[in-house]
């Protein structure tokens, strides 16, 4: 299998392509150039190439502006998103908007009505929903759906706690951990309030009503560019790799088509979207959904482009690894921010960040022979 983190500037786009065909991607999404996220999907995929699964971790434009270029390539056979409530609809709607998007556009609409918004995508062939809504964890012992499961069997709508996979023979699974980020939705509803808007997210109607009317719309914008962290209502981690026998990693060569042996690198990796886990129950949830696999992750992707609002020491992985980063050439932003890259160096992680820049691009191999 081959991972690659593709040169995608503020975002994420990442793939695993297995040498037995299977296609998975992580997020597919840019803030950095509209076109880039296009050029990189026609270059990795072929015209109509099966994509077996797409998870995304939150609807916005770091993160699924380019999933429609995927969905018109590919024939893409599930796509995961993170279960959003009515007022999460509204609140995640109302970032969109401020950041350009349109409520009628593709992500609008996973938004406010994902299954609607991709039935057009769907082989009519398939005998099963493209579609796959992954809610929130709940208690273990109360979990249906602590199971492993072929990734085209997983119900519509899910409770997080499961293992995917798409070929049995395979020691290699997808388990993706939702978190709701209550106290970020928190922290947007007092800057709305501060501008007299407070009532504009009652529902997803509230919000476009009142943003058809510009003297609202500005204040909504003013009160959204107030945060001083970045905005998510739900963001969906996972974890891809094996469960039970550690493979191993090599690393891409300067030299295109050579690989060099990273010794001692776990192959399980982390993608974490743009959590945050400010509270003590979030990293305990966290510690829930991700320890069981802790002795094969070698390799974590930085929430929130290495965002020190959002970096948690507790998440490095616990052996040798590596912790990359994606982030625009430019660093409009700051990030990743400088004490985050610091704390990882001290703990003598190896760093990546991948900019939009062709050469930033980071590939890994993992083999079962050795």
């Amino acid at each position: 299998m081959i991972r690659t983190f593709h040169p995608i500037g503020q975002g994420a786009f990442v793939t695993e392509r297995f040498e037995e065909g299977q296609r998975i991607v992580y997020d597919c999404g840019t803030a950095t150039s509209k076109w880039l996220i296009h050029d990189l999907v026609e270059r990795d995929f072929a015209k109509g190439e099966v994509v077996n699964g797409v998870f995304i971790s939150s609807l916005d434009f770091e993160h699924a502006s380019g999933l429609e270029a995927l969905l018109d390539r590919c024939r893409v056979e599930r796509v995961f998103l993170p279960y959003l409530s009515e007022e999460e609809k509204a609140y995640t709607l109302l970032k969109y908007l401020c950041e350009g998007g349109a409520a009628e556009d593709l992500v609008g609409r996973l938004i406010t009505e994902p299954k609607a918004a991709l039935e057009k995508y769907r082989d009519p062939e398939q005998k099963f929903p493209l579609l796959a809504l992954v809610a929130e964890e709940t208690a273990k012992d109360k979990n249906p759906f602590d199971a492993k499961i072929p990734i085209r069997l997983l119900p519509p709508k899910a409770i997080a706690g499961f293992r995917l996979f798409v070929n049995e023979k395979m020691d290699w699974v997808y388990a993706p951990a939702v978190f709701r980020q209550a106290g970020r939705v928190a922290k947007l509803k007092e800057a709305l309030s501060a501008k007299g808007v407070g009532e504009v997210c009652g529902t997803v109607k509230d919000l476009v009503q009142a943003w058809a009317d510009l003297e609202v719309r500005k204040r909504i914008q003013e009160a959204y560019k107030s945060l001083k962290i970045p905005f998510c209502a739900v963001s969906m981690a996972l974890y891809a790799g094996p469960e039970e026998i550690d493979y191993d990693l090599y690393e891409q060569f300067t030299e295109e088509g050579k690989w060099s042996y990273y010794a001692r690198i776990r192959p399980g990796c982390i993608y974490t979207g743009n959590l945050q886990l400010p509270e003590k129950a979030d990293r305990e949830r966290w510690r829930h959904s991700f320890d069981t696999y802790a002795a094969h992750v070698g390799t974590l992707l930085l929430p929130g482009h290495g965002s020190q609002s959002l970096y948690q020491e507790e998440m490095l992985p616990k052996h040798n690894s590596i912790v990359v980063a994606t982030a625009d050439n430019e660093n409009l932003t700051g990030e990743p921010h400088a004490p985050v890259i610091r704390n990882i160096m001290q703990h003598k992680i190896p760093f990546y960040l991948v900019t939009e820049l062709p050469g930033s691009i980071l590939q890994f191999y993992v083999s079962e022979e050795g």
